[in-house]
């Protein structure tokens, strides 16, 4: 996680590199390294104006958790951390303290909610390669996937071949590779 590689890096009011961080610059670094562009300095902007959705319920690691801990400043929510499980977070906390792993809960007037940026992150599915091949010198049908090869029954070939997101390589595939498959199943 992006927020523990800064564990021990000094608070530095303002700050939002390695070399030091408030609780708001330290969200702000972390933002940077996803790729979400346009995020601005400052726990008000990134609860209120940023592009991350609210969390409903219970924060989850990565989520982004702010808090009111001076109800008297006008600038709310005033600290920012990141969770990293139930009741925890990783901050920048206050002068002459590092980043560090701290405690919270869900104190009314105090706990000010969450933000998801996970949720603006692509989660590009991995494409499984999957198709059905003939082996030529046993006649036998074979259905290969992520999770493996599968020798096939003929009534099993004939319904995969009807479907239309598997292709029949039967054709196309080397001799040597067919053996492979083959000695898989």
């Amino acid at each position: 996680m992006l927020a523990e590689s800064q564990l021990g890096v000094p608070y530095v009011y303002g700050g939002a590199s390695p070399a030091g961080f408030d609780c708001s610059g330290l969200v702000l670094w972390i933002t940077e390294q996803l790729g979400l562009t346009g995020w601005e300095h400052g726990s008000q902007w990134q609860f209120y104006d940023s592009p991350a959705p609210r969390v409903k319920g219970a924060p989850e690691p990565g989520d982004f958790v702010f808090f009111d801990y001076v109800p008297s400043n006008p600038q709310q929510p005033e600290h920012v951390g990141v969770c990293i499980g139930p009741g925890q977070m990783i901050d920048a906390p206050r002068t002459g303290l590092s980043v560090q792993v701290d405690t919270f809960a869900f104190t009314p007037g105090v706990y000010y909610g969450a933000t998801r940026p996970a949720a603006l992150l692509p989660n590009p599915q991995p494409e499984v390669e999957m198709f059905i091949f003939e082996d030529p010198s046993s006649q036998g049908q074979y259905f290969v996937s992520g999770a493996g090869v599968i020798h096939l029954n003929l009534q099993d070939y004939k319904t995969m071949l009807a479907t239309p997101s598997v292709t029949n390589f039967g054709a196309t595939l080397s001799a040597q590779l067919v053996a492979e498959l083959v000695a898989k199943a």
